[in-house]
């Protein structure tokens, strides 16, 4: 089983860096199109669809940055409650609620799979002033969630260890 679980840490911690570089660059794309927002519409000449391709960077950098987020550690929790207990039920719990997140976003991942092929089959788009296909922006989410998934299966592993 470790040797399993160091194949795959090794293989999520390369895929994480991608995807957190990816995040990154979508972040200052995103500064870019904020502050090209506010110029244009400060001088009266809006470029249209900038606000609408905002939200659809900051989705998508958002998903391609939860990995990360997981194999660091690095989420939000409030643990004053299971602090207090003796280690190994905090194991224990920490075991429970991975397989928890597993099936939780095993069924989030199975319905933006679903949710990315038909709006790619039916060529959904945002119509407005400009209009935009969705379904790029939920494939790279779909991307995000199942490499998000992966690492919640090695951190799985890896609280299974600590038992």
């Amino acid at each position: 089983m470790n040797k399993l679980l160091n194949i795959l840490e090794i293989f999520t911690k390369k895929i994480n860096i991608v995807l957190t570089v990816v995040c990154g660059i979508l972040l200052v794309i995103l500064a870019l199109l904020l502050f090209a927002n506010i110029l244009t519409r400060t001088f009266n000449l809006p470029i249209y669809g900038l606000t609408l391709l905002s939200v659809f960077v900051v989705m998508v950098s958002f998903y391609t940055g939860l990995a990360r987020c997981e194999e660091a550690d690095e989420h939000v929790k409030v643990d004053a409650f299971t602090s207090k207990l003796p280690l190994k039920i905090q194991n224990l719990i920490t075991f429970f609620n991975y397989i928890l997140q597993l099936v939780i976003f095993g069924i989030i991942f199975y319905a933006f799979i679903k949710d990315s092929i038909h709006s790619y089959q039916t060529k959904e788009a945002v119509v407005g002033m400009v209009i935009y296909p969705v379904w790029p922006a939920k494939f790279l989410i779909v991307i995000g969630l199942a490499v998000f998934w992966i690492q919640l299966f090695v951190s799985t592993l890896k609280s299974y260890t600590n038992l």
